[in-house]
């Protein structure tokens, strides 16, 4: 082989590997992005967005202007290249002078969109609600446990609804906790861990339901909740969990029943399922 030919072929074999290290390099890198504003309603200055679906629709609050002046919030719709839609509010007997407020946290791919809507009573009781609203009806009234508040954080493709909502208890003291709503059944109280307070924030498509609840002793552990099992304490089925005993909140869990949520460590985690009898799990750290 001629000396020039052999200077070519280590020439091409190197921009080879730069080229096949670039494209290694490109295709595991992170991803790009379109930044795009999602505006505001009419004559409004704020917004804010609770949660997306796989349509990219969008769900939150933005500012509605009042008879004052003053702006407060309302439910939205948003979606690229359309303009923000005013969910509304709950009207029935909740009555404030400005109007009503509210908010959305999650939709599932039908468009059905879940949040709160509040309002302060002419004896200045506070009232919050639990609502879904369906892309063709009006906004419906999910209720409370029994108190005065309640809000909702997340629906799956099946229409079942998570959050919180206050409760009260035989001798009339009020508390916080988690519930599952279904059009069939109403709403169902999830229960605590003991402590006396808690609230849902994520539920897959095989109505397994993640939050947080305090537990014996005021300390706040994630939980999963199962129709078979019932709510079941993170904190006491992980693997080799942090040392001592560690506050956590489970965010959101998909359908391989994989949970991520966060530790008062200042780590998020990672919980995957290794076995199912019992529940144990395997915990990753993030940092």
């Amino acid at each position: 082989m001629h000396a020039k030919s052999g200077k070519r072929l280590a020439g091409a074999s190197c921009l080879a590997l730069w080229l096949l290290m670039f494209g290694a390099t490109h295709s595991l890198g992170a991803a790009a992005y379109r930044y795009q504003d999602l505006g505001t309603l009419t004559a409004s200055y704020f917004s804010w967005a609770g949660g997306i679906n796989d349509h990219g629709q969008v769900v939150g609050y933005s500012g509605t202007k009042c008879a004052d002046g003053n702006y407060e919030p309302h439910a939205v719709l948003a979606a690229a290249g359309g303009p923000m839609e005013d969910l509304g509010t709950l009207a029935g007997g909740m009555s404030i002078a400005d109007g009503y407020i509210s908010g959305a946290n999650g939709l599932n791919s039908s468009g059905q969109v879940v949040g709160w809507s509040a309002a302060t009573l002419p004896d200045g009781t506070f009232v919050q609600h639990a609502i879904i609203k369906t892309a063709t009806g009006a906004m419906q009234d999910l209720g409370t446990l029994g108190g005065s508040t309640a809000g909702a954080t997340a629906i799956n493709d099946s229409g079942q609804v998570v959050g919180w909502a206050s409760t009260i208890l035989p001798g009339g003291a009020p508390e916080q906790h988690a519930f599952l709503w279904t059009a069939a059944a109403g709403m169902q109280d999830l229960g605590t861990l003991g402590g006396g307070t808690s609230g849902a924030n994520g539920i897959n498509h095989s109505s397994q339901v993640v939050g947080w609840s305090l537990a014996a002793g005021g300390v706040q552990h994630a939980f999963v909740w199962t129709t078979a099992a019932g709510m079941g304490d993170l904190n006491n089925l992980v693997i080799n969990p942090p040392p001592g005993d560690f506050l956590s909140d489970a965010r959101a869990i998909n359908t391989r029943g994989q949970i991520a949520g966060n530790t008062n460590k200042g780590r998020a985690f990672l919980l995957t399922p290794i076995s199912t009898m019992p529940p144990i799990m395997e915990l990753l750290l993030i940092d």
